[in-house]
C-alpha cells in the first residue's frame, strides 16, 4: 500500500441517484479535507465520486455485510453445472 496517495478507487456511476446526508460538523470538515486532497490527486473528481468510492471500500470490506449481501443476491446463479448434465439448461452436451 502506497502511504503517499489515497487509498480510494474512483469508479463513475451511469444512474446517480440524490442522496441527502446530515453530518455532525467535525465529519463534513474531515470529508471536505479528504475531497480537497483526493481532488489534488484526481483533478475532475466530484464529490459525490468521493463519496461513493468511500462508501463502496467500507462495503467491500465489512465481512458480515459481504455474508447478508451473499444470502439475498441470488447466489444460487452462481451454482457451476457440468455442461451436457440435467442441470444445464443451455443445451450443450
Amino acid at each position: 500500500m502506497n502511504n503517499n496517495s489515497l487509498n480510494i478507487q474512483i469508479k463513475v456511476y451511469q444512474e446517480p441517484v440524490k442522496k441527502i446526508f446530515v453530518l455532525p460538523k467535525e465529519m463534513a470538515d474531515l470529508f471536505d479535507q479528504y475531497v480537497a486532497l483526493a481532488q489534488k490527486e484526481y483533478p475532475s473528481v466530484s464529490e459525490a465520486e468521493i463519496a461513493a468510492a468511500m462508501f463502496t471500500t467500507h462495503m467491500k470490506r465489512d465481512q458480515f455485510f459481504q455474508r447478508e449481501l451473499k444470502k439475498h443476491s441470488g447466489a444460487v446463479a452462481t451454482k457451476k453445472v457440468r455442461p451436457g448434465s440435467p442441470q444445464d439448461e443451455s443445451g450443450h452436451g
